[in-house]
């Protein structure tokens, strides 16, 4: 997914309206940079098979405010009425 950056900023090749700066977009994780998590799981959106969706189910509970925002919002632009947007919903409503 390296190839969705160009200079310093990260693009989702699907609808690429949909960009966050380098510095947004990766995570160091034991000193190996990630895509964060958030991002992983809009690729995996489109897909939406069985490991993708125990992913979400994992992931979920562990991201904070700002990258549920990010989803909610990435995955309502790239993906309408994905399954995943009403259940980002319902998490981010019980951080309120």
């Amino acid at each position: 997914m390296l190839e969705d950056f160009s200079g310093g900023v990260w693009r989702y090749r699907r609808a690429p309206t949909i960009h966050r700066c380098q510095t947004e977009a990766i995570l160091e994780v034991r000193c190996i940079p990630v895509l964060r998590p958030e991002i992983q799981l809009l690729y995996k959106a489109k897909g939406l098979r069985d490991k993708d969706q125990e992913d979400f189910d994992v992931v979920l509970p562990h991201l904070d405010k700002s990258a549920l925002l990010f989803l909610r919002d990435a995955l309502h632009q790239a993906h309408p009425n994905h399954i995943w947007e009403r259940a980002v919903g319902r998490h981010l409503a019980r951080l309120r």
